[in-house]
């Protein structure tokens, strides 16, 4: 939509009917697409603060516990096999997420640098960032689903379909 401003024929009519001047509409299309990045940068940094200091701290203490809880079967040689099973689990979407929290910051870093229009900056957000927020998103589903409720640190879809 952003880019219809830059549309020859509509800038034309849009002048010649009096309703923009050409500095207006080139105006108007550095303002859309400030707030368009400005937008995103929001909703990735709270993502990313999120995940790293409320969501993977929660992960990790909530492994830490079925780890231990593996053991303690273990020990009193009880079978531990299908907490095991979990534990790997568990961290395996743990060490995902946590790959994908490195990315999401690599990305941010590279949409915010000072040496890029902001065109370039924009196609950055939407390209790369938008893309790793997806990518986080879909490891902190699966972790919401079978990290313990009293560990997960937010109202969970339930909550917040059923009880907010």
């Amino acid at each position: 939509a952003i880019n219809c401003l830059k549309d020859e024929k509509l800038v034309n009519m849009l002048i010649e009917l009096g309703v923009y001047s050409k500095a207006e509409i080139a105006s108007r299309y550095e303002v859309l697409l400030e707030s368009y990045c400005k937008t995103i940068q929001v909703e990735a940094l709270t993502a990313l603060k999120m995940a790293k200091n409320e969501i993977f701290p929660a992960c990790v203490s909530y492994l830490k516990e079925i780890s231990q809880a593996s053991y303690s079967i273990r020990d009193s040689k009880g079978k531990n096999k299908f907490l095991i099973k979990e534990v790997k689990n568990i961290s395996d979407l743990v060490s995902k997420m946590k790959e994908k929290i490195e990315i999401l910051d690599e990305m941010i870093v590279k949409a915010r640098s000072k040496k890029l229009t902001m065109l370039q900056s924009a196609i950055i957000w939407r390209d790369n960032v938008l893309v790793a927020m997806k990518d986080l998103r879909k490891y902190v589903d699966s972790l919401e689903t079978v990290v313990g409720e009293k560990y997960w640190p937010m109202p969970n879809y339930i909550d917040l379909l059923y009880g907010i």
